[in-house]
């Protein structure tokens, strides 16, 4: 038998090593990757009553005035919404003492929407024009800043998304209401969310990111998905599988498409984080 040459033996070594060396790594960096860049995995369970009359009512008007004034098609006119900081924070500053055993499901999830997105709206505001996205503005003073009181509780941007939105509600389509002032996200809506329409609006604003604002496109080959598909996928396949989920919001002629292929390719968009600005 012919023994391998010096060069021959060391490029079968170099690849074993190479070999053994990914499939050690590949668990660690799955591990880092879902741990370190993605949204941690939550299980939602339904808190709060589902039926019954609300005891009391949330006043969202304000919210809704200034919204109607300052978003069009999903922009922010920050620059002349700076002049309204001050009914912003009054607005905010009515949902710290709502009692949330007075109020249905429905009204509270329309709440938790609405504070997430104000207080996003404040933060932002509180930083422009010196910022050209949500991502210039120091980390402390970010996302996991306790700095809010939302019926009587302490609250960051964080706590609000995945630890009442995500976990207290068994409802994926809050990810298309949900606001953080990035071209990527899904289109801030021009009025507040309410109790009484909130199904109607979220479905309203599925449909709106899927088919208008680039959230999901089909080629007759592949499925191109928001990053927002990609971050909480298990949140969209509680009950279906993600291509189905999508195909729900998609034009007809697409979904049926997407739905009666048993496989599809999805591929991901890269996340735009740049100020959702109407004057830029």
């Amino acid at each position: 038998m012919t023994t391998p040459s010096p060069a021959i033996r060391f490029t079968l070594t170099a690849f074993a090593i190479a070999f053994f060396a990914f499939a050690l790594a590949t668990p660690l960096i799955r591990y880092v990757r879902y741990h370190y860049f993605y949204p941690k995995k939550v299980v939602a369970v339904e808190t709060y009553s589902i039926k019954g009359e609300a005891k009391s009512s949330i006043d969202h008007s304000a919210f809704d005035t200034l919204l109607k004034k300052h978003v069009v098609k999903g922009r922010v006119d920050y620059a002349n919404f700076k002049k309204d900081q001050d009914a912003l924070r009054g607005y905010l500053k009515s949902l710290e003492t709502i009692d949330s055993t007075t109020c249905t499901r429905d009204d509270l999830l329309a709440l938790f929407v609405n504070a997430y997105n104000a207080a996003t709206l404040e933060l932002i505001l509180e930083h422009y024009p010196g910022i050209a996205s949500i991502k210039d503005i120091p980390a402390a003073q970010r996302w996991d800043d306790k700095r809010w009181t939302i019926c009587g509780e302490k609250v960051s941007l964080t706590d609000l998304e995945h630890e009442i939105l995500r976990k207290r509600f068994d409802e994926p389509r809050i990810h298309f209401a949900i606001n953080c002032a990035s071209i990527g996200c899904p289109p801030l809506r021009s009025e507040a969310f309410v109790g009484e329409k909130i199904d109607a609006q979220l479905q309203d604003q599925a449909v709106a990111m899927n088919r208008d604002f680039g959230g999901a496109h089909w080629d007759g080959t592949k499925l191109t998905l928001s990053k927002i598909y990609d971050w909480f996928e298990d949140d969209f396949k509680r009950k279906m599988e993600l291509k189905n989920f999508v195909a729900q919001f998609m034009a007809p002629e697409a979904a049926l498409e997407v739905k009666k292929r048993t496989k599809v390719d999805i591929v991901f968009q890269d996340y735009n984080w740049s100020l959702n600005d109407i004057n830029k």
